[in-house]
């Protein structure tokens, strides 16, 4: 054990001189490769630093371009539902109300609002949920609303085909008048009469409930007119907010004034033709 010792020891004490007896061109060799080394283990760390925030940028850029193309396609969807939706609502002035395609466009409006909420930024799906809330109530009050003028539209449809109806009657008593012998004559003539009489009433009556359709249908539309300025202005700020996330280069604002300029005067001309 001691033996050892010594041996290590002596070893240790041998150090140094074999250092000294190594030439200068070694060191020199061996310094170089060391600072070499180093140079590439720099050089390596910062070219996988470089790759990794290129990575990063490219995956924020593909995130980018993902969730543009997402928001152009919801916007685009609601540039479809809302004319729809618009003339939806100015139509249940004209005809008796859809319920299938009342349905369907809510739905297509709620999904567009569901999607904005999902991609959109804060302010955005506030305006979203906003709009498809606001439209829901206009709903229910145009339902109300026009209550009156879908009821004149049915009075005038039964009028007129009752009108209709004695017309073709009346037609076919005229014909049996011009063959009738003499005998039943005057009873035909008289009952011929009467039907005239009545098909007269009948045409007054038809005038009268299309007279009185017209004028409801005419404050229901100058009414709903007026009514739809509340969801068009979350519509138009709602189209604002897209426009802007989409990084077009349109101001805003100036495109908020453009658009309820556009929708005033629409309005303006509707209710002038009224």
């Amino acid at each position: 054990m001691s033996t050892d010792i010594i041996s290590l020891t002596t070893a240790i004490e041998c150090i140094p001189t074999v250092l000294s007896n190594i030439p200068d061109t070694v060191w020199a060799a061996v310094t170089a490769a060391l600072i070499t080394l180093f140079g590439v283990h720099l050089s390596n760390r910062n070219s996988r630093e470089q790759l990794r925030i290129q990575i990063d940028r490219q995956e924020q850029e593909n995130r980018r371009h993902r969730k543009a193309e997402m928001r152009r396609s919801v916007y685009l969807q609601l540039c479809e539902v809302l004319p729809r939706i618009n003339i939806l609502y100015l139509s249940l002035g004209d005809a008796v109300i859809d319920i299938r395609a009342s349905r369907e466009v809510m739905t297509d409006l709620g999904s567009v609002a569901s999607k904005i909420q999902l991609i959109g930024e804060s302010e955005t799906s506030k305006l979203a949920i906003k709009l498809s809330n606001e439209y829901a109530q206009f709903w229910t009050d145009a339902l109300h609303k026009s209550l009156d003028v879908q009821n004149a539209l049915r009075k005038e449809e039964r009028e007129g085909k009752y009108a209709n109806d004695l017309h073709g009657y009346l037609q076919t008593k005229l014909k049996e008048l011009d063959s009738a012998d003499s005998v039943d004559y005057e009873k035909t003539k008289a009952y011929v009469a009467s039907l005239s009489e009545a098909h007269n009433e009948a045409q007054q009556n038809f005038q009268t409930a299309r007279t009185t359709r017209m004028e409801l249908r005419k404050e229901y539309i100058k009414w709903a007119v007026q009514r739809l300025e509340v969801p068009q202005d979350i519509a138009i700020a709602l189209s604002a907010e897209l426009r802007t996330e989409l990084e077009t280069s349109t101001d805003k604002d100036q495109l908020i004034q453009i658009m309820k300029t556009s929708r005033d005067e629409v309005r303006n001309r509707i209710v002038e033709m009224m």
